[in-house]
């Protein structure tokens, strides 16, 4: 079996558990991922999808009876997810978002990656970024997160990565002696700023701010319509140098 014909028929049996309904029907599968083709009536798809620097997605859809079609997300994880916990902690966090209609809904999760809402839209331009009505927007929706009660490590994961990059570098040679004393003034300097800990999504920009589409198509404005995805970096940190992080971009 090729490739593309086992991840077409692993999606198959994903869309089949999580979603019951008419992704069970078998007759639709036809085993294939389709790029850019007419579509086939009633059939099972599996199309990739651009986007996604960490991991790899693609869209599943079908065909309703009434000749509807239906989508949802398939992410498989990248290598920076392959620890269990980060991808317990990270579905956890999917999940949550989604209830509280700040994310994507979570379909489904398993080992290699899960089944996530479809939501049609483009991402932001980088150019949009410096519309004063953009960016008052995601400072909103950026508050909507902070206040977030979330159950992970409450542990910033500033401090943490510091600690990492630095043994990291010893551990590959670099003499590191000339960073220690910088290194423990930034620390201190961090804590004694006493910036409030927080939920942070740590990985805002253009790329994962999507407009939409059916919320503009119901009467939304662009500004309305803006929503944050990607939430595989998410963690507690000092809201002081997450809002400085993106700000400064």
């Amino acid at each position: 079996m090729s490739i593309e014909k086992e991840l077409s028929e692993k999606a198959f049996q994903l869309c089949s558990k999580f979603l019951c309904g008419e992704w069970k029907d078998r007759n639709n599968f036809k085993g294939e991922i389709f790029r850019n083709i007419a579509r086939p009536l009633r059939t099972f798809l599996v199309e990739k999808l651009n986007g996604g620097l960490t991991n790899k997605l693609y869209i599943c859809s079908t065909q309703t009876g009434e000749g509807k079609i239906k989508k949802v997300v398939l992410r498989i994880y990248g290598l920076i997810m392959q620890d269990v916990n980060a991808q317990i902690t990270e579905s956890v966090v999917f999940a949550i978002l989604g209830q509280k209609k700040l994310g994507p809904k979570l379909f489904g999760a398993f080992s290699e990656g899960r089944l996530e809402e479809y939501i049609p839209g483009r991402n932001l331009k980088t150019e949009e970024l410096r519309i004063p009505e953009i960016s008052t927007t995601i400072a909103t929706r950026l508050a909507d997160y902070h206040e977030l009660e979330v159950p992970m490590s409450r542990d910033p994961v500033l401090l943490e990565q510091f600690q990492g990059y630095y043994k990291r570098c010893e551990q590959l040679g670099v003499n590191m002696e000339r960073y220690k004393e910088p290194f423990k003034f930034c620390s201190q300097l961090i804590q004694n700023t006493r910036s409030p800990i927080v939920f942070c999504h740590n990985d805002v920009h253009e790329g994962n701010i999507l407009i939409d589409k059916e919320k503009i198509e119901a009467g939304s404005s662009m500004i309305e319509s803006l929503r944050l995805i990607d939430f595989e970096y998410s963690a507690f940190g000092f809201r002081g140098h997450f809002i400085s992080l993106y700000y400064m971009v």
